[in-house]
């Protein structure tokens, strides 16, 4: 199913933006709130969950905006200048990986995408802390690579069943069969009362 880009009307899309994007707020609260990480900057990546159901539901352009405003609000109430940029990085970079693969879901599945976008995003934290903090955090790369592949399971999993049953093209689109069909029954019935009267 490819990306529905511009299928919904403004204030439809401001209103599912604005639910997507306190959804990924929430994940995000809840990844800071794990006693537990594994490796130094390990995130289970529920926030790119709410991502990749941005890019497929609404569009790609939007997911960027919800990705980009969930970092900058996690980094001015949680957050300091460096865990912006490493959000920034790791975030932007699994966006970008999102959009590319979203309208190829006939060849890649949503936990293929999750992986990869999860690999992505490690990848990117990874640059940024090489730039400020040195070469010596290069010894966590490959088992943050081995971790993405469990946490992009789960959260392809997530993804596929969420978007499974949303079908925006049948429910929420403006332009679906049955709203195009019901437009033409409603025009058909008007002029036909301009005939007769």
């Amino acid at each position: 199913m490819q990306s529905p880009d511009n299928i919904y009307s403004l204030p439809r899309r401001v209103s599912i933006d604005a639910l997507l994007l306190s959804s990924a707020l929430v994940c995000a609260w809840l990844e800071a709130m794990l006693p537990v990480s594994p490796l130094p900057g390990f995130k289970l990546g529920l926030p790119n969950l709410v991502v990749m159901i941005a890019a497929a539901i609404v569009s790609r352009r939007d997911a960027f905006v919800i990705q980009l405003s969930r970092i900058i609000i996690i980094a001015f109430l949680f957050g300091n200048a460096a865990g912006f940029l490493f959000s920034l990085a790791g975030g932007l970079l699994s966006t970008i990986v999102i959009s590319l693969l979203v309208t190829r879901r006939r060849l890649i599945s949503f936990v293929g995408i999750s992986i990869l976008s999860a690999a992505a995003h490690n990848t990117g934290q990874v640059i940024a802390a090489c730039i400020l903090l040195g070469s010596s955090v290069l010894g966590m790369y490959s088992w943050l690579l081995i971790l993405s592949i469990p946490t992009g399971v789960v959260t392809g999993v997530v993804a596929e069943l969420i978007v499974s049953r949303l079908k925006p093209e049948n429910k929420f689109s403006d332009t679906s069969p049955v709203a195009s069909s019901q437009n033409i029954d409603v025009c058909h019935k008007t002029s036909t009362y301009k005939e007769n009267k």
